[in-house]
C-alpha cells in the first residue's frame, strides 16, 4: 500500500525495521516522533507538539494522535489471532512469531 502511494523503499524498510526513515523534513520528523510517543505510551515533547500545531492546527495534532491510536488498536486485535500468511508469502517482519506461538500450543 505504501509503495503504491509512492513511499520510497528506503522509508518503508526503515519503518519496517524500527528506524527513523531517511530524508524527513522537520514536520515529518515531528509527526514520526509523535507517532512513536503514541506507540510507546509517552508524552509528545512540547517542541514537537508546537511544530505540529503550527503546521496542522490543534485539531490536526489530535487527529494524528487518534489515527495512531486507532492503528495500534487494530494491530492489537489482528495480532490477537493467528492468521496465516497466504500460501508462498514471506513474513515481511521475518520474526516468525506466529510459528513460535503455534508450536507453543502443540
Amino acid at each position: 500500500m505504501a509503495r503504491q502511494a509512492g513511499v520510497p523503499t528506503a522509508v518503508i524498510e526503515a519503518i519496517r525495521t524500527h528506524h527513523e526513515p531517511p530524508g524527513l523534513d522537520e514536520l515529518q520528523e515531528a509527526a514520526f516522533a509523535a507517532a512513536q510517543c503514541v506507540f510507546n505510551r509517552r508524552s509528545i515533547l512540547p517542541v514537537d507538539q508546537d511544530k505540529l500545531a503550527a503546521a496542522l492546527g490543534l485539531q490536526g495534532v489530535v487527529e494524528l494522535v487518534v489515527v495512531c491510536g486507532l492503528y495500534e488498536m487494530i494491530a492489537g486485535v489482528i495480532f490477537a489471532f493467528v492468521v496465516p500468511l497466504p500460501e508462498g508469502a514471506e513474513d515481511p517482519f521475518g520474526d516468525n512469531k506466529t510459528d513460535k506461538w503455534l508450536r507453543r500450543g502443540s
